[in-house]
């Protein structure tokens, strides 16, 4: 066989493997949550068919990324086949997500299509041995046209995913991206680098997480799972460290023993990592055997050219992994978990307890308060970058991690309500920090319900804003805008 037959006869394979979808997704109503009567978008992506992953007879598992399908009401798998017998080719299949990790932003859609006999998979590679300039190739469906394939080169590493610079555009998202010198998957493309300055900078999650924590959780919970599908929570080690660790803080530990790290910041109280001592001012040193050096950076072996942040482990850990950490306690003046007999180190990972994160629309919807005309919300991830206004006027805010772990209690939404009278009334977008002056803990939706309660047994509820005006009904006007 000669080259160019090679070449087609791979060509062909992969065009049969790549899948072109269709999603009806309803929009998202930021300021009512629980609003369903919202329009619906139709969106388009790419699924392929990957070798490794969980098949059936009468079924095609394919993988896909997570954003295309968010939610989706309505997915629909068209395949292809260049046999014109095969009715599989060319026909629109119903499909569903049946796994996802939403923090690596990846899926697992099944099928409802026989599996043809001219689809062979991809073959499975790995992202741990990639370097600047290997040679890559995107394959997908741009802007709702026919299949097509594109070059690129891999550019660099930022923590968990990798940057390309292949020309992609809407409708490649949820494509391969495979490595030229042996047409193996190394990752699922994303989509393009928010930036407007940047040019042909496209971002990758990397397959070797994919499997790790999506494959591997998806094939051991399958089977017991009762539910439609299976999410795949993000892992948290709960604490942050400093992205630089001043140097006379560096030299006093060193006077007592310790080792070079990275400055932790704050530990979310309460946490595993809390549990087994760790405290805002200790030292990390290292994590699970990698080391650190004071601006929280890490060398591993999937990414030689470049030290890459801390976060960086998180996206191949799975929740209930376990983690071991070396740190100096400032507070006991030694190190912590300093050998592999000491089990002082060493703590389970878990979700990330703080409110404001990325939160799972899907599996468990926004959480909300709904009463006397008026809804409020704990700030979540999404709900700020959707916002233009709270992401100006909180920004700085948000960046100190005490405030991330309580979040913040805002108003999105202000019916026909005596707290919106008058010039000061409250008004969508205000953050409430207090009720009748006891202050509100964050956005916790079950102590405000309780302080509200009492505040309307009072016969006045005032509510104290951030921009410190304040905004009063009384209990029997309350009480009247709920007939």
């Amino acid at each position: 066989m000669s080259n160019d037959t090679r070449s087609q006869r791979a060509l062909l394979d992969l065009r049969a493997a790549v899948i072109y979808i269709t999603c009806t997704t309803p929009e998202y109503d930021w300021q009512r949550p629980y609003n369903t009567n919202m329009p619906s978008h139709m969106s388009h992506g790419t699924a392929f068919v990957m070798k490794g992953c969980p098949q059936k007879r009468d079924a095609i598992v394919a993988l896909t990324a997570y954003h295309c399908v968010d939610r989706a009401v309505k997915i629909e798998a068209k395949l292809h086949s260049s046999n014109p017998r095969d009715e599989a080719g060319g026909r629109a299949y119903s499909s569903r997500v049946i796994a996802y990790s939403q923090s690596l932003d990846a899926a697992l859609i099944e099928i409802d299509c026989p599996y043809p006999e001219n689809l062979k998979p991809i073959a499975q590679g790995s992202s741990d041995h990639l370097i600047t300039d290997d040679k890559i190739l995107v394959a997908g469906f741009p802007l709702q046209e026919n299949f097509s394939v594109t070059t690129g080169f891999v550019s660099s590493r930022q923590d968990d995913v990798i940057r390309i610079d292949a020309s992609v555009s809407p409708g490649n998202s949820g494509g391969p991206v495979i490595l030229d010198r042996d047409q193996t998957v190394i990752g699922i493309l994303h989509g393009s680098f928010s930036d407007v300055n940047a040019q042909n900078m496209n971002l990758v999650y990397p397959i070797t997480e994919i499997i790790k924590v999506l494959l591997h959780n998806f094939s051991r919970s399958q089977l017991s799972s009762t539910k439609p599908f299976v999410s795949i929570s993000a892992s948290s080690f709960n604490f942050v460290l400093s992205s630089s660790t001043p140097r006379a803080i560096i030299e006093n530990v060193r006077a007592d023993g310790g080792e070079v790290g990275s400055y932790c910041e704050y530990v979310t109280p309460f946490s595993n990592a809390y549990k087994i001592g760790l405290r805002e001012g200790d030292i990390v040193c290292s994590i699970d055997g990698y080391q650190l050096d004071v601006y929280g950076r890490i060398n591993v072996p999937w990414w030689k050219l470049d030290a890459l942040s801390y976060h960086t482990l998180l996206g191949r850990k799975s929740v209930g992994s376990e983690t071991r950490i070396k740190f100096f306690s400032m507070k006991n003046r030694k190190m912590i978990g300093d050998t592999r007999t000491d089990s002082g180190g060493v703590f389970v990972t878990q979700e990330d307890l703080n409110i404001y994160k990325d939160i799972d629309l899907q599996k468990d919807g926004s959480p909300y308060w709904k009463h006397r005309g008026v809804v409020l919300q704990p700030l979540t991830k999404q709900m700020f970058y959707e916002s233009g206004t709270l992401s100006r006027r909180l920004y700085f805010l948000m960046s100190r991690p005490s405030v991330r772990l309580k979040s913040l209690l805002v108003c999105t939404h202000v019916g026909d309500s005596p707290f919106s009278v008058g010039s000061r009334g409250l008004k969508p977008n205000d953050v409430i920090v207090a009720v009748n002056d006891t202050p509100v803990n964050g956005g916790d939706l079950v102590s405000f319900q309780l302080q509200f309660d009492e505040a309307i047994l009072s016969g006045c509820v005032k509510l104290t804003l951030y921009t410190g005006d304040i905004a009063c009904a009384s209990s029997q006007d309350l009480a009247v805008a709920t007939k």
